[in-house]
């Protein structure tokens, strides 16, 4: 039992000898290098101004830093092209040179020929269509034949009457006046025979007759 109770006390008293040996090492062994990184940082810290050490230390006045009397700033990329709008007369250092080279000559105009067109012709005018005349066949209902006027006016009078319209025509034959009434005309002989039979039935009218008449007409 008491072998154990040595070992244990010796194991304790190296633990804790190894513990102060790492934290020695650790407390002295100084930091390696740092990088540029942090030291740009840790400069930069230095002079940043810190309100709560000047709220503190009241009594110093407030300083801003002045700036440099040489004007280092400068802008690239403006100055070309501010140039580059300035004519060439406004630069300084360069003279207007005006030369032949520099200005293209004017290229003659070409001039096309003008073609000459053709007179157009006149409208020649549509020849008239020559009339054309034909003959056609009309038939007529002669319901009386008079020698004088007055008895052809009553025998027309009386067709009347009978709803048949008709008309006088004269005729000279042989020196001695017509007077002819008639009733029509029609297109078709078939007809006329049927309006003639309805003619004859009037009193005065049986000798009536068809007549065939041939009249010229221009189409």
């Amino acid at each position: 039992m008491e072998q154990q109770k040595l070992l244990w006390i010796v194991f304790a008293l190296a633990t804790g000898f190894l513990v102060v040996v790492a934290a020695a090492f650790i407390l002295f062994v100084p930091p390696a290098e740092t990088s540029v990184t942090e030291q740009s940082a840790a400069v930069v810290d230095k002079d940043v101004f810190d309100v709560t050490d000047y709220l503190k230390n009241g009594e110093t006045p407030l300083k801003l830093e002045e700036p440099p009397d040489e004007d280092t700033s400068f802008v690239i990329g403006i100055a070309d092209e501010e140039a580059s709008l300035v004519p060439p007369a406004e630069q300084p250092g360069t003279e207007a040179v005006e030369s032949a080279a520099a200005v293209p000559e004017p290229k003659p105009a070409v001039e096309v020929p003008k073609v000459s067109r053709a007179p157009e012709p006149a409208p020649v005018p549509a020849k008239p269509t020559p009339a054309k005349k034909v003959t056609i066949t009309e038939y007529w209902i002669q319901a009386g034949s008079f020698t004088q006027r007055a008895s052809a006016e009553r025998a027309r009078e009386s067709l009347k009457e009978k709803e048949f319209d008709s008309v006088i025509f004269t005729r000279t034959i042989n020196g001695t006046d017509y007077f002819r009434v008639r009733i029509g005309p029609y297109r078709h002989k078939a007809e006329a025979e049927k309006f003639l039979s309805y003619v004859k039935n009037i009193s005065s009218f049986e000798g009536s007759q068809i007549f065939e008449v041939y009249v010229e007409k221009t189409l």
